[in-house]
């Protein structure tokens, strides 16, 4: 996907990171076979709020916003 194309190293790392995990705990299960993300979550209300997190220094943050938003 885009993220692959545009930061090989680090989609290559989140990758790593997912298998090394779910080799320790098999019940572990992505919500995208292919993807390198451990979770995701759909904001669909109007008023919507993302808890304060903590993303890996060098990573990228999956958040985004596909409507207008302040």
């Amino acid at each position: 996907g885009t993220f692959a194309l545009a930061s090989r190293r680090v989609h290559r790392y989140y990758q790593d990171t997912l298998e090394a995990l779910q080799h320790r705990d098999p019940a572990l299960c992505p919500p995208f076979e292919s993807g390198p993300f451990a979770c995701c979550c759909f904001n669909l209300g109007k008023q919507v709020r993302a808890f304060t997190h903590t993303d890996h220094p060098f990573g990228w943050c999956a958040i985004a916003g596909v409507i207008r938003f302040n």
